[in-house]
């Protein structure tokens, strides 16, 4: 006897669908408290802290269950009727994992999203026909299933367009036609795939810019409630000691800001190769294309051309600040030594000049943050721009 059907024996009777049909109100509240407990102490775990917070979690969660199963009650709502729910998630990814497969082993973004779409409509309708029995039964229901059907030939008729270009253009020849349409389909969807990573990469360089800002406000802060403590008194050594302390912890965080800049150097450098690039390998294509796709080509050519030149123009802004960084920590360093020479005098000229050097600085990184947003847009552009190419 198979082992394992011993195993099972004892769960053979156990229904779990029925069981829980008769006792819903009851594994309800047991879901909900488990849910709300567990809300309650992310929320107030933070402000009120120890057995004081765990209590008020619990009464929380507590009064939020009761009010649920009550609810639940008297309009008959259940957890069981999101089984719907439930079933177009499992839908949607197994269409996600087929969509993954296709771009896997060659598909673009549109063929491999229609040709996923199809096989998950038709496989789902075969292996569970009990949902589409549910569907059937529920007028609205069954309103969008008889539109999800009717697109399936469409789908199918624009997928065959894409594999045989050639039935796009009734002038062109057949066999040269679709030849040529193929090399720029080619070309195109390359295109795509380096420019939606650039998108990504722009928008990870834009992200570092923004950490690079908020720890410049950080900076500037502190240096600005050092100063005002200088101007207004005589500090004894303690508070002398204190603020070469926050002076030494100012200048590792300008270390930081650094290190974050020359990764922003990086990405920039990465951006502006992929920029020339793409535009030698656009304009390589542009003679053989038709006067619509020409048009379109150029739209993206030109998105190109400026893009390089923003990238040229932000590599300027980069050189700025690398050189107003190291004045920046030199004159903090001087104001250290300053002060350790209870020179206050010193040690506040030397302060105030750091101050203005943060402040030119922080001009040219708002200026940054905008040409940044800027070649984002660009590249988003171009993107719509080359899609339209031998659609």
């Amino acid at each position: 006897m198979n082992p394992i059907n011993q195993i099972l024996e004892p769960f053979r009777e156990i229904d779990i669908a029925s069981t829980y049909q008769q006792n819903y109100l009851f594994i309800d509240f047991v879901i909900y408290l488990l849910i709300f407990v567990g809300l309650s102490k992310f929320v107030f775990s933070k402000r009120f802290s120890g057995n004081g917070g765990k209590a008020i979690s619990v009464g929380v969660g507590l009064i939020l269950s009761l009010s649920m199963s009550v609810f639940s009650y008297t309009t008959g709502f259940s957890i069981g009727s999101f089984g719907p729910i439930a079933a177009i998630i499992l839908m949607l990814l197994v269409g996600m994992l087929l969509f993954g497969f296709i771009r896997q082993i060659g598909g673009n973004t549109v063929n491999s999203g229609i040709g996923a779409f199809i096989v998950t409509y038709f496989l789902m309708r075969s292996v569970t026909p009990e949902i589409y029995d549910w569907v059937a039964k529920r007028s609205f229901a069954a309103w969008i299933d008889a539109v999800l059907m009717l697109s399936i030939p469409y789908l199918v008729y624009l997928l065959i367009r894409k594999f045989i270009p050639s039935l796009s253009s009734k002038n062109k020849n057949n066999i040269m036609g679709s030849f040529k349409n193929r090399e720029i389909e080619k070309v195109k969807d390359n295109k795509l795939t380096n420019l939606e990573n650039m998108e990504e990469l722009e928008k990870a360089s834009y992200k570092t810019e923004k950490k690079v800002d908020k720890k410049e406000k950080l900076i500037t802060k502190n240096l600005k409630s050092i100063i005002s403590l200088l101007q207004k008194e005589n500090p004894s050594p303690e508070v002398t000691n204190n603020i070469v302390k926050i002076l030494t912890d100012l200048q590792n965080q300008d270390n930081e800001q650094l290190r974050l800049l020359n990764q922003l150097k990086l990405l920039n450098k990465k951006l502006s190769n992929w920029h020339i690039n793409g535009f030698k390998q656009l304009s390589r294509i542009y003679n053989k294309l038709s006067f619509k796709d020409k048009k379109n080509l150029k739209e993206a050519i030109q998105r190109e051309q400026t893009s390089i030149i923003e990238n040229r123009q932000i590599e300027n802004i980069e050189k700025q600040i690398n050189q107003y960084y190291g004045q920046y920590l030199k004159q903090i360093n001087l104001g250290i030594n300053q002060l350790g020479h209870k020179n206050k005098r010193g040690a506040l000229y030397y302060l105030l000049q750091a101050q203005q050097t943060e402040q030119n600085s922080h001009k040219l990184l708002k200026q940054l943050k905008t040409m940044q947003r800027q070649l984002l847009q660009l590249t988003m552009g171009e993107i719509e721009a080359v899609k339209k190419l031998a659609a």
